[in-house]
């Protein structure tokens, strides 16, 4: 496959025994990402909407592209920020060609307590926007309601529990793949966490690059 010629977002490629292709996909993302979509209604700067739109537009790129490499995605999770929806969306004009297929809002992939918190009022606000939500998906963190101290508070206990959740739920799926959209900011601690959690395959895509075929089943 030929190189795409154009900058394309950061990523990385995990797969555990048995398990799906895990495709996270890093956005670069601004100071405040949970609190601009509610600030967006009332109108963005044109900086911000250009950005915007390169974001969409990257993405697209980007899911054309895994479409023709094979990847059979399956599921499209994404932290409760505003360029990693945007870039989630890629799927939007190819409902023929991916039937089914929706954004998961999930709060333990945010980069801020408060995204973690409110990820369902974001839920809600993006689908407002008109972006095809889960509305039914569960966070694969929950916060303890009970409890005095909410360990997930902690970036890493909460990634680290979201990637064993990953690992279990699509256990047994070695065809298919599932795109995370995350802040570019988790990258240290993510790759960190997924290093202990006994991963076979990895692989990382810088930008400009191709994107990654499928793993074959016994590569390690």
């Amino acid at each position: 496959m030929s190189e795409p010629g154009f900058k394309s977002f950061h990523s990385w490629v995990y797969r555990w025994d048995s398990s799906a292709t895990i495709w996270f996909i890093m956005v670069e993302e601004d100071g405040f990402p949970f609190l601009q979509l509610r600030a967006g209604k009332n109108g963005a700067s044109e900086s911000s909407f250009h950005s915007m739109t390169a974001v969409g537009r990257k993405s697209l790129e980007m899911g054309g592209l895994a479409r023709e490499a094979g990847f059979n995605i399956s599921d499209i999770i994404c932290a409760p920020s505003v360029k990693c929806i945007v870039a989630a969306a890629f799927q939007r004009g190819k409902k023929d060609e991916i039937k089914g297929l929706n954004i998961k809002i999930d709060g333990a992939f945010s980069s801020t307590t408060e995204g973690y918190y409110l990820h369902k009022q974001f839920r809600s606000l993006a689908a407002e926007r008109g972006y095809n939500v889960d509305e039914t998906y569960k966070t694969s963190v929950k916060c303890c309601g009970k409890c005095k101290v909410d360990r997930y508070v902690n970036l890493e206990c909460r990634l680290a529990a979201a990637v064993q959740f990953l690992k279990e739920k699509y256990s047994g799926m070695e065809q298919n793949a599932v795109v995370v959209f995350v802040d570019k900011s988790l990258k240290s601690v993510l790759t960190d966490v997924i290093g202990q959690s006994g991963v076979l395959y990895q692989r990382h895509i810088r930008p400009a690059l191709d994107i990654p075929l499928p793993p074959e089943k016994n590569d390690k």
